[in-house]
């Protein structure tokens, strides 16, 4: 089912479902990537980034307990590393404490289930084991029933897709996909209880004792509600049938300019799965913006619930990151085969912003647009600026330029030149070269063998820009070149 996208805009109740639907609702998201570092932010803006994406994942569990969800799903990255800073490790493991439903947590290429997994700690096993709330791993591709849902027509499971190394050998999703639709869980194969808990027995049971996972469910535990209780005739025995399969996997999908790779996931054949009812959502992460990636509604990625990398000034790069996916999943007992009703809406949870600027200067006119500009931009403490400027101005302006953007730095989280895009040349201007300008000694010696040098030496032209500027404050002061505004603290 495509149904349009919606931005969640605050609290609000699960959708209504008929007496006959088994409904769950989930939150997508992915990418986390806590003890992410940013060189270009400098040891303060670093420090706040960081603790930053803590605080997102605190706003998450608020949206989770707003909307009244069932579940959250993390598909891969919760971790930037295994290898991860102690007090990022200390702090992420109080905020995923407070978790105010069950939280499944799948290991990505950033965290994947190596020897030196961060999954491995028994705190993991201690938030595991809670009644309420549980925080599980996802380390195996066994569906688990998401708890406390006592009122369900049917059981709702999450099914993992973990990464045992950086890099993957096969598309994960589908391999797991494959695994459900052979018996492991999938919807088509049997509605006979007694098959399923005897499977179940066979593959070893107890799925709840295996490293904490979290509850496991077998047909057997969930009898018919009866025809009497939900007044449906001939319900009998479907239930089962109308079980939901959340699959969560971590990867690019095929598609997108890349060239083959046979871990690459295969966004058509999950979808088609999804039509079949072997599952009935994927959530991915991998992708740090929020896309849909079928007509169906039924596999996207979530993005990262705050910005990882910068939106360039065309659209591209991180364009839609710093969202969570609310997912409303129902299936009408009545008619189990048919794919499952699915709609997504995103939510807004992310406060930094990381933008790419360009910018072509040719006058003064135009560095005050580009300047005016940059000072707009709202949240600076949350904020990162690149930008890329070509044209070019004379020795007054370019100096200009440079002063005000030095003054607008200490307000951003960063402010600096894309050096390897940078192509602002610097107009040397005959006159500017005489005693007014750089005096009629050492200094106007030197500017003037500058200025021979810089239409092919870019240090040169470097050179001269800073002479000329240094030159015109210890001389001109605020009434310089540089300073025909007014002048910062």
């Amino acid at each position: 089912m495509n149904t349009p996208l919606a931005r969640a805009t605050g609290p609000a109740e699960k959708p209504a479902v008929s007496a006959t639907e088994n409904a769950v609702r989930i939150l997508h998201t992915s990418d986390w990537q806590l003890g992410m570092k940013f060189a270009a932010l400098g040891e303060d803006g670093q420090a706040r980034f960081r603790e930053a994406r803590l605080a997102a994942i605190e706003r998450v569990f608020t949206v989770a307990k707003d909307r009244h969800c069932d579940a959250i799903v993390v598909a891969g990255d919760v971790f930037d590393d295994n290898l991860l800073d102690r007090q990022v490790y200390r702090r992420a493991m109080d905020v995923l404490a407070g978790a105010p439903c069950p939280v499944y947590l799948l290991p990505g290429n950033h965290d994947p289930l190596d020897a030196a997994s961060i999954y491995g700690k028994a705190e993991f096993q201690a938030l595991a084991a809670r009644e309420t709330a549980p925080v599980i791993v996802l380390d195996d591709s066994q569906p688990r029933e998401i708890p406390g849902r006592h009122d369900a027509l049917a059981p709702a499971f999450v099914v993992g897709a973990p990464l045992k190394s950086k890099r993957a050998s096969e598309d994960l999703v589908n391999a797991v996909a494959e695994e459900l639709r052979s018996g492991a869980g999938a919807h088509h194969t049997s509605g006979d209880p007694g098959e399923a808990e005897r499977r179940s027995e066979a593959d070893g049971a107890s799925r709840a004792n295996d490293l904490g996972r979290g509850d496991s469910a077998t047909a057997a535990e969930w009898p018919s509600k009866g025809e009497e209780s939900i007044g449906v005739e001939s319900l009998q025995g479907k239930n089962w049938d109308a079980r939901i399969n959340v699959l969560v996997g971590h990867g690019a999908v095929e598609g997108f300019g890349r060239a083959y790779d046979p871990s690459l996931i295969n966004v058509a054949v999950a979808a088609e799965a999804c039509r079949e009812r072997v599952m009935d959502y994927v959530a991915l992460g991998d992708t740090h913006s929020a896309i849909q990636l079928h007509e169906d509604s039924a596999v996207w990625y979530s993005g990262a619930p705050e910005v990882t990398a910068f939106l360039e000034p065309d659209g591209g790069g991180e364009s839609n990151s710093g969202k969570v996916l609310i997912v409303d999943i129902a299936v009408d007992a009545t008619r189990p085969r048919e794919q499952a009703r699915v709609s997504v809406e995103e939510a807004e949870v992310g406060e930094w912003r990381f933008l790419a600027l360009a910018a072509d200067l040719t006058s003064r006119e135009d560095v005050e647009d580009f300047l005016a500009h940059v000072e707009s931009l709202p949240r600076k403490r949350q904020t990162a600026v690149k930008y890329a400027l070509s044209g070019a101005l004379s020795l007054g302006d370019n100096a200009y330029l440079e002063d005000r953007l030095e003054q607008l730095k200490d307000g951003f989280a960063a402010l600096y030149p894309r050096e390897r895009l940078m192509n602002l040349k610097t107009l040397i201007d005959v006159e500017q070269l005489g005693e007014e300008s750089f005096g009629s000694g050492f200094v106007g010696q030197a500017a003037r063998a500058l200025a021979a040098r810089s239409e092919s030496d870019g240090v040169a032209n470097d050179a001269l820009k800073l002479l000329f500027r240094i030159h015109s404050m210890n001389t001109h002061g605020a009434s310089s070149p540089i300073s025909n505004a007014k002048q910062g603290v």
